[in-house]
């Protein structure tokens, strides 16, 4: 059963995010008067207007993204997406538990094959039209809930934004939907031992006799809803086979590389012998930090101090070292409204790390861009002082991570520490 668009529903549906957006909001009065003047706009004519001019849109990584800064639109797409997910049974993906699965999988010493696919501009190519038309015959939502779906996609016709819109919680949670049939049919198939999906990174776990033109045919037999297509060549598109693993560490063994979800996985067609549950050995597996993951906290460990040495905004000291205790540490993000915190940073997000090749790579370049000869470190050194670079070196990727090395920011550092990365 759905959640009514009453007060204390639209009142549970404020998250941070919008109270950050109209400051006025940090007043637990003004937020539930706010709450009810949503429950009688979405109750009166007005319902019409919810969503009308109320999606900005913005650039994130040079890519356009969008937010809502009106309180009312924001309450009534935050429920309508809690519906959804409700009527639909859909659980948001968790990327901790869907490595961790796919770990304990390519552990194992039987031969196998892994291949990888990469969806083409996914939330932009969804077909909104199939999708209403779907939700429509389904008739799992309440009318209210399709009425403010449909003025939420009149207002992407308005604003001309293909697709379903990046940024937006609601779009998440559409896309799940629209891939709900074709991750079932690939279940499905009897040669597919795994199947993970986050966002448009798919990848298989088949048997050894599943072939790639194999894989290919199963996939052309499920079909890609819509306008949907994969990357047909590239870093997004992998193929590995995996013989049985030995038990010796014998110079024939196979090694095969592959990227997923911000780790590089070495397996190889070896047995680990520190790794066995009773007498089953597990198969060597070495996990590090992809390549591009290591290559955007390069680049932005050269955004933060280029940002500092602008001058921009009159940015001082404390907030360099903010960001770099933010890349190299952990830290904690309350979560408004439901009394929990998360836990993020350079360990809870690469928790999985066996080596430590990459932590010591980013170390290193840290290293010598504070004291190197490089022309970025002769213009740093000419901003810093001897005192200040010594006190930023003592943060460090390695530590970070092997020790959990914790740090306190506001809901303030945050926006002001991403704002040298967007």
């Amino acid at each position: 059963m759905e959640y009514s668009y009453v007060t204390r529903n639209l009142r549970r549906a404020i998250t941070y995010s919008i109270i950050r957006k109209n400051s006025y909001l940090s007043n637990e009065t003004l937020r539930k008067q706010a709450a009810q003047a949503a429950s009688l706009q979405l109750s009166g004519n007005s319902l019409n207007n919810v969503f009308l001019n109320a999606i900005k849109k913005i650039i994130i990584k040079k890519k356009p993204a969008y937010t809502v800064n009106d309180p009312i639109a924001f309450m009534a797409m935050n429920l309508l997406n809690k519906n959804i997910l409700k009527s639909y049974n859909i659980k948001q993906k968790n990327r901790n538990e869907l490595v961790s699965i796919f770990i304990s999988h390519i552990k194992e010493s039987y031969p196998f094959n892994v291949h990888r696919f990469d969806i083409k501009s996914f939330y932009e190519s969804v077909d909104r039209k199939l999708l209403i038309k779907r939700i429509r015959d389904d008739n799992i939502l309440s009318p209210k809930s399709v009425r403010l779906l449909e003025l939420f996609f009149h207002e992407l016709d308005n604003k001309s934004i293909k697709g379903l819109p990046r940024g937006l919680a609601i779009s998440a949670t559409l896309s799940e939907l629209c891939m709900k049939d074709f991750d079932s049919g690939i279940i499905s198939d009897s040669g597919i031992l795994y199947y993970a999906r986050f966002v448009d990174d798919i990848i298989n776990f088949a048997n050894s006799t599943m072939s790639t033109n194999a894989m290919m045919n199963v996939l052309n037999k499920t079909k890609l809803p819509g306008n949907l297509e994969f990357h047909s060549k590239g870093d997004k598109k992998f193929h590995g086979n995996y013989p049985r693993a030995k038990s010796s560490f014998a110079n024939e063994q196979k090694i095969v590389e592959f990227g997923y979800l911000g780790y590089k996985f070495t397996i190889k067609s070896v047995k680990d012998s520190n790794d066995a549950f009773y007498h089953f050995q597990y198969r060597v597996v070495d996990i590090d930090l992809s390549d591009d993951k290591i290559e955007k906290i390069k680049n932005r460990i050269i955004k933060s101090f280029c940002r500092f040495m602008s001058g921009q905004a009159n940015e001082n000291f404390d907030i360099l070292l903010k960001r770099i205790k933010f890349l190299t540490g952990n830290y904690e993000l309350e979560k408004i409204g439901y009394g929990k915190s998360v836990k993020s940073g350079i360990f809870y997000n690469y928790k999985f790390l066996n080596v430590d090749f990459g932590l010591k790579s980013l170390d290193s370049f840290y290293k010598h861009i504070l004291f190197g000869n490089t022309r970025l470190s002769q213009r740093l050194k000419s901003k810093l002082s001897y005192r200040q670079r010594i006190q930023l070196s003592s943060h460090s990727f390695t530590t970070g991570f092997k020790e959990v090395k914790f740090h306190r920011f506001s809901y303030a550092d945050f926006e002001n520490i991403k704002k040298a990365w967007l």
